[in-house]
This record gives structure tokens, sequence and C-alpha cells, in this order.
């Protein structure tokens, strides 16, 4: 299986060699996370009632249509991107550092597996579309930052570890 020039970010970050591991077939991800999509037309989620960690919310009960609400659905809309070189959302990966609310408009503070990530650029616009999905956003900004560095020992979930790798 060839995976191209443009597999080396996660893989030399890790130290992986994508040809010899399992872990790229053998997937244990819900169903609804398996196969996150990277589409930014898709049609918005229903919104989820826990809140996403990492968020930046308000304090107090979440009423209809409240900012903790409104950051809770854009949390869950970015869930629907992955990295298409590894195919695991970005959330799970902890590449998403923050999302705040400026009125209509989503403010987004993530990172890339590298800085050389040459789908860099397609993961922002996905991300971007994904946070447009959502009701009531009428804008988004993308900010990629490249501190702290993104450490998948530390900020990717227990099952993104698992199917990296990282035990």
């Amino acid at each position: 299986m060839d995976f191209g020039p443009e597999s080396w970010c996660v893989e030399n970050y890790l130290g992986v060699d994508r040809a010899r591991s399992s872990r790229y077939t053998n997937h244990t991800m819900s169903d609804e996370t398996q196969n996150p999509q990277i589409d930014a037309s898709a049609e918005p989620s229903a919104p989820e009632s826990a809140p996403a960690s990492g968020s930046t919310e308000a304090s107090g009960p979440s009423a209809p249509g409240s900012q903790t609400e409104t950051i809770d659905q854009i949390w869950k809309e970015i869930g629907t991107v992955a990295d298409p070189e590894i195919g695991i959302a970005i959330t799970e990966l902890g590449l998403v550092y923050d999302v705040q609310l400026d009125g209509d408009r989503a403010l987004v503070t993530m990172t890339l597996t590298s800085m050389g990530c040459p789908v860099g650029p397609q993961i922002q616009t996905a991300v971007h579309g994904a946070c447009l999905r959502v009701e009531g956003i009428e804008d988004a900004e993308v900010e990629i930052v490249f501190s702290p560095p993104w450490n998948p020992r530390e900020m990717a979930s227990e099952e993104a570890q698992m199917m990296l790798g990282i035990y």
C-alpha cells in the first residue's frame, strides 16, 4: 500500500511505519467517530447535551440558544473533521485547543500535527466550514498555532492514542 509523500507528518513525529502498523486497519472507534467527514458542506449535526472538553463556555445553566450550547454545537461539528492522513477526528487527536464566540463569529484556536503538515490548509478550511454549519454562526476565524506544540501522548484521547499505537 502506498500512502504517498504527503503522509510524513504524523508518522515522522511518532516514528511509525504505516506499512507495518495494523492500527490503520483495525479501528475500534464507535460508528459515530469511526469515519469522520472532512466535507465542509455537510448538514449540521444535532446538538450534544454534554460539553466538549476544552471549550470556553459561559458559566451557569445552559438555555436554548445560549453561548454554551452554541459552543457545544461548534465542538460537535468540528468533531466531524478528520485528519485526512490518519483518519482520526482532529478533536480526538487534541488538535483543537479552544473555541470561543464573539457575537455571531466563532474563534477557533488549533494546531496541526507538524509545522509542515501538507494538509493544514485543507483541515483549516474544513474547520471553518464546520463552524459555519452551526445555526447562528455567520463567520469563523480558525487560527493555527504551534505553541504549545502538539503532543499526542498528552493531548490525544485515549482511544486516539490506541489507534496511533501509543500505549
